[in-house]
């Protein structure tokens, strides 16, 4: 009982908060520059990215299975699939929800354990980074001339930039997100409070 109404706090607050986010984000919208651009778009590559986006969702969704299977979870590629591309639809709408949308969805649909497919979630993102460091530090040493460029053009164009009015969406997002995140932190507090993580930490502070 107590669960349910723990995920019924949760999917309020988070549409509420979704609902809120793009009320702020379509008032800022200028329509009709919009539509201009959509009538000199060609489609062809907007086709072709979505299809280059789904396929890497499900090598995204097979590689976690590759890191669940050592803990005895045999789970589904297609559940995997749909879990990422929620998590992609919750950070449209909730920056930095997705990881964990991602791993509550995907409680419901297999079954594995909100900290063990959140602490996969973890170690993608530390492989992530430390192959995104590799790259660049490869690109520092074999491009370096074509990536001064780079960083000097992008400088010149935001010098000519004029100076833009101050925006409060930026405080507004901060806002939510610190809401839900203490939000998410009491609904899973006792799940996080028994992780070898955090008692690891405690015992280091106290």
């Amino acid at each position: 009982m107590k669960s349910k109404i723990k995920q019924s706090l949760f999917l309020i607050t988070a549409s509420l908060l979704a609902v809120f986010f793009v009320v702020v984000t379509v008032k800022q919208i200028d329509f009709e520059r919009v539509a201009k651009v959509l009538k000199q778009t060609n489609y062809f590559w907007i086709f072709a990215s979505m299809a280059i986006s789904i396929l890497t969702y499900w090598i995204r969704a097979a590689r976690w299975n590759l890191l669940l299977k050592p803990m005895g979870y045999n789970t589904q590629t297609s559940s995997g699939f749909w879990a990422i591309a929620f998590a992609y639809f919750m950070n449209l709408t909730i920056p930095r929800s997705g990881e964990v949308a991602r791993a509550t969805s995907f409680y419901k649909m297999e079954k594995v354990p909100f900290e063990k497919s959140f602490g996969t979630v973890v170690l993608e993102r530390v492989i992530d980074v430390l192959f995104l460091g590799l790259f660049f530090g490869l690109t520092l040493i074999f491009n370096y001339e074509t990536f001064i460029k780079f960083v000097e053009l992008g400088n010149k164009e935001k010098a000519h930039q004029p100076t833009a009015e101050p925006s409060f969406l930026k405080y507004y997002i901060t806002i939510g997100v610190l809401v839900l995140g203490i939000g998410l932190i009491a609904i899973f507090w006792k799940k996080i409070s028994q992780l070898k993580f955090f008692e690891k930490i405690k015992t280091f502070l106290f």
